[in-house]
């Protein structure tokens, strides 16, 4: 017992003396980082390979290590922080001397200067845009550049990526015919421009070869750029003196001489009806962005809170045709797409109400004078990136009974009578099951003589959306749903969604008293969810005072003793 009690005693006062230090490595750093051969861990008041340290003065800190012969040393780390993924630092021998001032003095001018990169880190926009072409000389193994033929060096949709093509030339040592995807991890200035990246090649297993470090500068269509032998930033002499010296000229792609429509404006995101892809347009209506939205926790580019990376950019060219009275606008755009390929694509786009934008995405060329044809094209119905429910449309509402034409159960079809933005499904089956689904209204149009409806089930606001198809015929109502608007069938709960309604609906029944009820709860629940919240920060101030005291008295007794 008397060991357990020591053994909280110290944990209790290491705390202390943690958050009592004078050298506490900033938040932002702490976690794994990369160096040349080496992984790096930074805690609260310890870096790993380095020692703890015991006393900081702005970008400098003092650590304690011990030498090879277990003696106690220190040391001083002198940090930069160009970039939140990345930080350089210099550092001394360790001595014997435990003065900030005196270890710090003992660093020259020409000490190495080491990198550290964030792992795992968010991908930063490359600092130049578009495609060039280059030659290079690899000074590893030879001063003769290659000129013939020329690499290249290709945009992709994300402005984090770009690809390397080397071409080998032949009878010029250390040139090679590659193909490397790269990423853009940091940027900064220290009087030259620096980009740091990593290449993310399946057989570059080791950390080593994948990160890079360059120096670059732009003039005009032209530029030169230098890469490092290593994952370190030394060696890099000039923008012309490097392991690799590039000499880059710009591809000069096509001019834009049109604007997408205006109403794509009226709402900055789109998404489709499947949640996984959003389209961003760009202030200016001449470059459209198709991203993938991923799952909390893949690290890629992030303008916010949600993860996304761009899959297609669209930049407009010239308008092909457009219909006034249909809304329908064909145009001839540049591309970009994820495999860091560009070429020529038709568009058309089509208004189906101000929160319905249809696309139709033609067949990719390199042809200019290419025409237009839409037979095989892709679709894509788009509505706005956020969506509330609104009222489901009153051509429709009622109750219906129905039929399942694509099983042996039937039931009741509730529109807009229980809840105006909702349709509720109630179903029976042959074998006596019965459920109850809900979806709610988003956006609705009619086109001759159906009705489109776009709906979503009831929960997180990116739920994915189906459209509902809603035909008169001679027998009833007839619903269909897909995800593109179509009249294909769609899976709801594992069942196929097409329905016949038997007309006339049924009136909704009259719900003055539903409602009122319905107030009366909701002010209730309103009522005792404030209790509930005030109730539970009183608790949270109460047992946070009770741990500070905790930590008091436990420290306390532990001097004491």
């Amino acid at each position: 017992m008397e060991g357990y009690l020591i053994w909280i005693f110290f944990s209790v006062y290491t705390i202390c003396l943690v958050l009592g230090s004078e050298c506490i490595f900033p938040l932002d750093w702490r976690g794994t980082w990369y160096q040349s051969r080496a992984v790096i861990d930074i805690s609260v008041n310890s870096i790993s390979r380095k020692g703890t340290c015991i006393h900081r003065d702005g970008n400098r800190f003092l650590v304690l290590n011990k030498d090879h012969s277990n003696r106690k040393c220190f040391s001083c780390l002198v940090f930069t922080r160009w970039h939140h993924n990345l930080l350089q630092y210099k550092e001394s021998n360790c001595w014997y001397e435990d003065s900030l001032e005196t270890v710090c003095g003992h660093i020259n001018g020409d000490a190495l200067l080491h990198t550290l990169v964030k792992v795992p880190n968010i991908p930063e926009p490359c600092p130049f845009h578009g495609s060039y072409t280059f030659t290079y000389t690899n000074s590893t193994m030879s001063s003769q550049q290659c000129n013939h033929p020329v690499s290249e060096i290709r945009a992709c949709a994300d402005e984090s990526r770009f690809k390397f093509i080397f071409k080998h030339c032949p009878g010029v040592q250390g040139t090679y015919n590659q193909v490397l995807d790269f990423k853009c991890v940091a940027t900064w200035e220290n009087g030259e421009k620096f980009l740091y990246g990593v290449f993310s090649e399946p057989w570059m297993t080791q950390d080593e070869y994948r990160y890079r470090c360059f120096m670059h500068s732009f003039y005009g269509r032209n530029g030169d750029m230098s890469m490092s032998a290593d994952a370190t930033c030394q060696g890099l002499q000039s923008t012309t003196l490097g392991a690799v010296s590039m000499s880059l000229t710009r591809v000069i792609r096509p001019r834009s001489t049109c604007t997408f429509p205006r109403y794509l404006a009226n709402q900055n995101k789109w998404r489709d009806l499947s949640g996984r892809i959003r389209l961003e347009v760009d202030a200016g209506l001449q470059v459209l962005r198709f991203k993938d939205i991923l799952p909390h926790g893949t690290f890629v580019h992030s303008d916010g809170p949600e993860v996304s990376v761009s899959k297609l950019v669209l930049r407009c060219i010239h308008s092909v045709g457009q219909s006034i009275i249909d809304f329908v606008t064909d145009f001839f755009t540049y591309y970009t797409n994820d495999s860091c390929e560009s070429g020529y694509q038709c568009l058309r786009v089509i208004k189906r109400d101000e929160n319905v934008i249809e696309l139709y995405m033609g067949d990719s060329t390199n042809n200019t004078e290419a025409s237009c044809n839409y037979e095989q094209s892709t679709k894509y119905i788009l509505i706005p990136d956020r969506n509330d429910s609104v009222p489901c449309p009153t051509s429709q509402k009622g109750i219906y009974m129905y039929t399942d034409k694509a099983s042996d159960c039937s039931g009741k079809v509730d529109i807009g009578c229980t809840n105006d933005d909702e349709i509720v499904i109630e179903t029976t089956c042959a074998t006596m099951t019965k459920s109850v689904s809900i979806i709610q209204c988003l956006q609705n149009w009619r086109l001759e003589e159906k009705t489109f409806l776009i709906t979503k089930q009831p929960g997180h606001l990116d739920n994915p959306s189906m459209c509902l198809t809603f035909i008169e015929t001679d027998f009833g109502l007839e619903v269909q749903a897909d995800n593109y608007c179509e009249g294909d069938r769609w899976i709801v709960k594992k069942k196929f969604l097409n329905y016949l309604l038997y007309t006339p609906p049924d009136n909704c029944p009259d719900r003055t008293y539903v409602q009122s009820d319905q107030h009366t709860h909701s002010d209730g629940f309103q009522n005792d969810s404030k209790v509930e919240e005030h109730t539970s920060i009183a608790a949270a101030r109460t047992s946070n005072v009770f741990i500070l005291a905790c930590v008091f008295i436990v420290c306390s007794l532990f001097l004491i003793r």
